[in-house]
């Protein structure tokens, strides 16, 4: 029998030659590596372009089971709409991971220059994409304040004149958002 373990990598788990109980609790055959030793340890895991099955046999699942397993799944995806993504906060690790990198190449001579100018150029595209996001949140919270403003003056004018303004401003608003 040789027994599969190394719980430290991502999508590996422990296991032993033959039939036996996956994660999960359901039932799953495993084989071991050719070559493999008896007794020896060794990872299951997805390989570069290694088609893998699933650990499971989901049919054996209970209810409770797949919506836990699916919850799971859900919070170790990556974000898949862009209302839930974080573009300040991915745009900043992208920041800090090229800075880092920039950090290790810029004085390796034997790192080629178009490569460390490659470097250098992302990491002010970077820096410009920052630039960007703060100058429009800026603007969007300057807008927001003027409303408030606005809004706060309106009431103090007569109904009439602040009713024809806000018609006057939907119409300015409408036109914008066809353009």
């Amino acid at each position: 029998m040789s027994k599969f373990s190394d719980k430290n990598k991502p999508g590996a788990f422990e296991a032993e030659e033959g039939s036996g109980e996956a994660p999960g609790g359901s039932m799953a055959t495993f084989a071991a590596p050719a070559g493999a030793k008896a007794g020896a340890k060794t990872v299951i895991e997805a390989g570069v372009g290694a088609e893998r099955k699933a650990p499971y046999n989901w049919s054996l699942l209970t209810v409770a089971e797949l919506v836990r397993f699916r919850d799971e799944i859900s919070r170790t995806l990556p974000p898949t709409e862009l209302s839930k993504l974080n573009l300040e906060e991915e745009t900043l690790l992208q920041f800090h991971t090229l800075r880092e990198l920039q950090a290790a190449v810029m004085d390796e001579k034997e790192v080629p220059v178009n490569q460390r100018a490659q470097v250098a150029n992302s990491v002010g595209s970077i820096l410009k994409s920052l630039g960007d996001q703060q100058i429009t949140l800026y603007s969007s919270e300057r807008f927001k304040d003027v409303e408030n403003l606005l809004i706060r003056s309106l009431t103090k004018l007569p109904e009439d004149v602040a009713r024809d303004f806000i018609n006057d401003y939907e119409k300015i608003l409408r036109n914008h958002g066809k353009k």
